[in-house]
C-alpha cells in the first residue's frame, strides 16, 4: 500500500468523525429533508441557508459495498441552491478509496406553485479526484436531472407523487462503458404526521458496464428529530440479473441560517 493510500486510510475517519461531533454546534436551524431512498424531490428552498448532509449506504452484489457521502449546501433563493459532495467508499477487496468531488446546481422554476406540479433541473459536474480516477477514466461526467412532485388533493394534501429523470454524459468513458446513461424514479411519498414522512419509489437505471441495467425498489422513512436535526434510512431490492442484491441506507441532516 503506498504512502499516499495509507495517509487516506487514517485520515478518512478522522475528517468523518470530526464532522459528526460538530454538526450539532455548527448547524441549529430546522433540519434540511435527507432523502432515505434514491429519490430526490422537487422542492422550494429558504433563502441564505447553510446545509450539511452525511449519508451513507451499504450495497451487495457480486461483493460487498459502504459508501460515506458528506454534502454541503447554500441556498441563494427560494430557486438556487449549490452542493459540493465528497464520497469515500470501501469495497471488498479494495479497501477504503476517497471517491470523485462533485458540484451540484439545483434551479426550482415555480417554487410558489400550489395548483400545477412543482418542476426543477440540476447540473452535476463529477470530477475525477478518486483514487480510481485515472484506472477508469479521467474525464469529467456530467449528469442532468429533472425533477417533478404533485401533491394529491391540494397543496396541503399529505399524499405526493415524484418523478426523477436523469442523464449522464461519462468524460473519457473506456471501451466496456457506456458514454450515455439514464435514470428514471417514480415515487411516492406520504406524511405519516407534521414529523414523519414515509416514502416508496422504483427506479431503473443504465449502469457504467455497457449492457448492464439496474431495477430496484426502495421504501424509507425520514424523521424531524428537533429543530436542528433530521434522520433518515431506507431500504431496496434489486430486481433482475445485473442489479444488486439489495441496499440500506440512513442519513442525517443540518441547517443553519434563516427560519
Amino acid at each position: 500500500m503506498s504512502r499516499n493510500r495509507s495517509f487516506q486510510d487514517s485520515i478518512a475517519p478522522l475528517v468523518v468523525g470530526t464532522i459528526l461531533a460538530l454538526a450539532p454546534f455548527l448547524f441549529s436551524a430546522p433540519a434540511h429533508a435527507v432523502d432515505p431512498t434514491s429519490l430526490e424531490p422537487a422542492e422550494a428552498f429558504t433563502p441564505r441557508t447553510l446545509e450539511l448532509e452525511l449519508e451513507t449506504a451499504y450495497e451487495k452484489y457480486e461483493d460487498a459495498e459502504l459508501e460515506l457521502e458528506a454534502t454541503v449546501g447554500y441556498a441563494f433563493s427560494e430557486r438556487w441552491k449549490l452542493e459540493a459532495a465528497l464520497p469515500v467508499e470501501y469495497e471488498e477487496g479494495d479497501g477504503t478509496e476517497v471517491g470523485d468531488a462533485s458540484l451540484k446546481l439545483i434551479h426550482t422554476f415555480n417554487p410558489d406553485t400550489e395548483k400545477w406540479p412543482l418542476l426543477g433541473l440540476s447540473l452535476k459536474l463529477a470530477f475525477p479526484t478518486g483514487d480510481h480516477g485515472d484506472e477508469d477514466h479521467g474525464g469529467i461526467d456530467t449528469e442532468l436531472m429533472f425533477y417533478a412532485m404533485q401533491s394529491l388533493g391540494g397543496p396541503d394534501s399529505k399524499h405526493q407523487l415524484h418523478l426523477n429523470l436523469g442523464g449522464t454524459f461519462v468524460g473519457g468513458a473506456s471501451d466496456e462503458e457506456r458514454d450515455f446513461r439514464y435514470s428514471a424514479l417514480l415515487g411516492y411519498s406520504y406524511a405519516l404526521n407534521e414529523r414523519t414522512t414515509l416514502v416508496a419509489d422504483f427506479i431503473r437505471e443504465e449502469l457504467e458496464e455497457n449492457g448492464e441495467d439496474s431495477n430496484m425498489l426502495e421504501v424509507g422513512v425520514k424523521r424531524q428529530v428537533n429543530d436542528s436535526v433530521e434522520v433518515a434510512a431506507g431500504a431496496g431490492i434489486g430486481l433482475g440479473e445485473d442489479s444488486p442484491d439489495f441496499m440500506v441506507k440512513a442519513g442525517i441532516g443540518f441547517k443553519t441560517g434563516q427560519k
